[in-house]
């Protein structure tokens, strides 16, 4: 009787709760509106047709009004709900409306208004065609059914952990974990999944604390005996400061990367066993290995190419190689890559050409946060603390979500 309090007690909106800030499908929508503009804005264009139905209704029943504003309390409490309050409430609100548009019907037969009707009848046919033919070209984009969608499941990392054949647990990303489960066995028992529920409140801010602070993680994982770590790099991103450090590490090797899965295998105690070396991806003609690969992979899908490389792009700035982030970019036009050769310009210490480019991605979107924190840092580091701060406030006005804008300032308190 009390699970469902519970549940709703681990994505309700609160400072303290690890669940709701910290599982995607958990945040309000209209937190996410705000950091991206146009996800949830039809959510209140929802709400108020729904309300106007209601209101429209000759006899408004108690139990229509609770149920319809408990489904949009919920929506609102975490966007997982969306679709909930949508499959619900409008059948109900349709129901509670129905007869007033039943007796506008019969008074517009009186008035002899079969036009009127004919073209309401028409409308509504053509929206319901307009609808059915967005989400055929919708469906017609996506990707085969056949096969997890690109960078959503690790199924190229899962490939090669099956092909060493060493068995051992994994410390993976929470979204991997039931795909390594269904694929690679109970010889692979991945550390975390998104069963949450299964997990209890220290469990899951223990694991957040060892991705988010990657110096905890290897005194924390010396007793879990893991055989590999597999993160993502772009979704999310949080992951990028641990997969530095494992990169970086004497005890961890990185043996497989398509830019957007990583995968680290631990490093042999013995000097004598095999495998010990990992992927060097200072060097060119391994990122132009990945970068081959990927266009073979992608080939009968420019968009997803590009989204690839620039994925790449981002793995090479979080290890340091802004030279090879370059290179990866090349030929890539698209406003993502810009933004990332600004970066790499910023991390190979050419101020003057991050700034180029930062202003030239501003001129095109004045609303380009990852320019204008590119600038603010150029500011900074040109020892102009007041443009500095002015630029990241004009970022978080823009978007108060933004982390890295959120960080610079905190840091730069005392400028």
């Amino acid at each position: 009787m009390a699970l469902p309090f519970a549940l709703l007690g681990r994505f309700w909106p609160g400072h303290g709760n690890v669940y709701a800030s910290n599982v995607a499908e958990n945040v309000p929508p209209w937190v996410v509106e705000q950091g991206s503009p146009g996800s949830f804005g039809h959510v209140g264009v929802v709400l108020a047709l729904l309300a106007l139905c209601l209101a429209a209704s000759p006899r408004l029943r108690l139990s229509e009004v609770a149920v319809v504003a408990a489904l949009a309390v919920l929506a609102l409490a975490g966007n997982r709900n969306v679709l909930l309050l949508y499959w619900l409430a409008t059948p109900i609100a349709v129901i509670a409306v129905t007869p007033t548009l039943r007796r506008l019907r019969v008074a517009l037969r009186r008035r002899r208004a079969a036009v009127f009707l004919l073209g309401a009848r028409v409308a509504a046919g053509v929206a319901l065609a307009s609808v059915l033919v967005i989400s055929g070209v919708a469906a017609a984009r996506e990707t085969s059914l056949s096969a997890p969608a690109p960078w959503r499941a690790p199924t190229e990392s899962a490939r090669v952990i099956a092909q060493r054949g060493a068995a051992g647990a994994i410390f993976a990303a929470d979204q991997y974990g039931g795909f390594l489960m269904w694929r690679l066995g109970p010889d692979h028992k991945p550390y975390m999944d998104t069963r949450l529920v299964l997990r209890t409140r220290s469990e899951f801010e223990e694991y957040l604390a060892v991705v988010d602070e990657p110096r905890l993680f290897d005194v924390w994982e010396q007793d879990k005996d893991f055989a590999y770590v597999l993160l993502p790099v772009a979704y999310p991103d949080r992951y990028l400061p641990l997969i530095e450090h494992l990169y970086r590490s004497e005890r961890w090797a990185l043996v497989f990367t398509d830019g957007a899965e990583t995968l680290f295998a631990r490093r042999p105690i013995s000097v004598g066993e095999g495998g010990a070396e990992g992927w060097e991806l200072e060097a060119p003609a391994i990122v132009d290995r990945i970068g081959a690969t990927l266009a073979y992979r992608f080939a009968d899908n420019p968009r997803l190419l590009e989204a690839a490389r620039a994925q790449l792009a981002t793995l090479l700035l979080a290890i340091g190689a802004p030279e090879q982030a370059e290179r990866s970019l090349i030929g890539l036009t698209m406003p993502l890559a810009d933004a990332l050769r600004a970066r790499s310009r910023l991390m190979a210490g050419d101020l003057e050409g991050a700034a180029r480019l930062a202003d030239a991605s501003l001129a095109r979107d004045s609303s380009d946060v990852a320019s204008l924190d590119v600038l603010a840092v150029v500011a900074a580091r040109e020892s102009d603390p007041n443009r500095a701060r002015e630029l990241l406030r004009r970022a978080l006005e823009i978007d108060p979500y933004d982390v890295e804008a959120g960080k610079l300032l905190a840091s730069w308190e005392g400028l």
